[in-house]
């Protein structure tokens, strides 16, 4: 003869859940669906959107991926390294998530040789050992609040384009495999008053944060990384 048996559920850690939950509700804005989903079923992970689209697995499948960043000719004018250091960054917290990139500063000397521009991102892969390309191309870029000269708020939107390298006849050649636009504010909902954050301080912190959501689209990342 089977016993069967019968458990009750334990008050004291559904009840632990629920004054937590209040709390959460109490003191946060859209995180509160995080923070609950975190405390019921851990931090759940996140595919990026380039796996949701292709199926690639950067990390796992060892895809070796070449970035190039370009930007609107004023925003050169104000930050004339911004191109690479958009690059470069992303490329640092990719390869921190053990994605094999091809090193920013090999890109910058190629372009450096070459008119500081391409035509073809077919050109990039006869010329690098790489599987993708990504050519992340920014429209717009600004750190002040509109119509608010004394309040801080970066804005950048843009395009990003990446290619698979294949073989044709026994030539390389790029083929586009995702398309996708990015949207960046920061901070989400209040701007910062100048007499709080200087400028230059300001600038570093919102590409800091531009550069985490661009890399987002190709690494996998928990819910409590979007707090």
């Amino acid at each position: 003869m089977i016993q069967r048996y019968r458990v009750r559920p334990a008050r004291k850690p559904l009840l632990t859940i629920a004054v937590a939950l209040v709390m959460a509700i109490g003191n946060s804005g859209c995180s509160l669906f995080v923070m609950a989903g975190k405390m019921l079923m851990g931090d759940p992970m996140v595919p990026s959107e380039f796996r949701q689209k292709t199926g690639v697995n950067l990390q796992k499948d060892q895809k070796r991926l070449l970035i190039v960043c370009s930007s609107p000719e004023w925003a050169k004018r104000e930050m004339p390294a911004i191109d690479y250091d958009l690059a470069d960054g992303i490329l640092k917290r990719l390869k921190r998530r053990g994605i094999l990139v091809v090193e920013s500063h090999k890109v910058a000397r190629w372009f450096d040789d070459n008119g500081g521009a391409f035509d073809d991102p077919s050109q990039l892969a006869r010329e690098f050992d790489t599987d993708f390309i990504a050519h992340i191309d920014l429209h717009y870029l600004s750190f002040q609040e509109e119509n608010s000269p004394t309040m801080h708020r970066g804005k950048a939107h843009g395009d990003m384009f990446v290619y698979a390298v294949v073989k044709i006849d026994g030539q390389k050649h790029a083929q586009q495999v995702f398309v996708g636009e990015f949207s960046v504010e920061y901070p989400r909902y209040n701007p910062i008053p100048i007499e709080q954050v200087a400028p230059k301080v300001f600038r570093k912190q919102f590409l800091d944060q531009l550069i985490s959501e661009l890399s987002r689209v190709f690494h996998d990342y928990s819910m409590s990384e979007t707090i």
